[in-house]
C-alpha cells in the first residue's frame, strides 16, 4: 500500500498509518484473501442501514482524492491521513483549543477528509457538526497538529489578494490575529466535521 501511495504521490505511508490498515484488515476473521480483494468489505452506518463496500474501492477512492484536490497537502504533510478515531483523540486529547488535524474518513466510499479539532465546551462533549448545518462563524482551526500555527501550514494555498476581490465571490478570511492564550486542561471537546 505504501508502495502505491508512493507511485502516486511524493508520500508512501509512514508505519503508525500502515499498523492503522492492518487493525482495519485484522478485523476479517478469516484473513484476507489477497486473490479476491472484493471480499475485504469496509461498514458505514447510515441510519439504520449498515453499507458495506470494497477496501480496495475505499483506498481507490483516497488516492483519487488526492491526485485531484489534495496532492499538494498531502505531499507537504498537512494530512494525517489514515488515523483510527480512537487514535485521533488521543493524539488531540492534550492539545491546546483550536488544534485540528486531517485524515482520511473511514466511511465513504468515495474518498473524504474528516477535519477534527479541539474546542472549549463547558459540557465536555463530543460535538459532531455537520457540513450542511455549518454557520459563518469565527475559524475556530489555530494550529494543525502537533502545533503548527494554522497559517504557517496552509498561508502559501490561501488565494492572494487580488483573487479574493472578486464581487461574485463570498470573501471569506483566511487568517486572524489570534491571541495567545494558555492551553486550558479542563472540558475540551472534539469535533468532527466530514467534507
Amino acid at each position: 500500500l505504501s508502495w502505491q501511495f508512493s507511485s502516486v504521490t511524493k508520500r508512501g505511508l509512514n508505519q503508525e498509518q500502515l499498523n492503522m490498515l492492518a487493525d482495519k484488515l485484522s478485523l476479517f476473521p478469516s484473513g484476507v484473501l489477497w486473490s479476491e480483494p472484493k471480499v475485504l468489505l469496509l461498514s458505514q452506518q447510515q441510519g439504520a442501514n449498515e453499507k458495506s463496500f470494497p477496501f480496495w474501492l475505499w483506498i481507490e477512492g483516497i488516492l483519487d482524492l488526492i491526485k485531484r484536490h489534495l496532492l499538494s497537502l498531502w505531499n507537504d504533510g498537512c494530512i494525517i491521513g489514515f488515523l483510527s478515531k480512537e487514535r485521533e483523540k488521543a493524539l488531540l486529547s492534550d492539545k491546546c483549543p483550536g488544534t485540528f488535524l486531517l485524515r482520511f474518513s473511514e466511511s465513504s466510499r468515495e474518498g473524504a477528509i474528516t477535519f477534527t479539532w479541539i474546542e472549549h465546551d463547558v459540557h465536555g462533549k463530543l460535538i459532531t457538526v455537520q457540513r450542511a448545518r455549518l454557520k459563518p462563524l469565527r475559524n475556530p482551526l489555530r494550529f494543525l497538529y502537533p502545533n503548527i500555527p494554522k497559517d504557517k501550514a496552509f498561508g502559501k494555498y490561501y488565494p492572494k489578494p487580488s483573487e479574493s476581490k472578486s464581487p461574485n465571490k463570498r470573501h471569506v478570511r483566511t487568517s486572524e490575529e489570534l491571541k495567545s492564550a494558555p492551553c486550558p486542561s479542563l472540558c475540551i471537546t472534539l469535533v468532527s466535521v466530514l467534507f
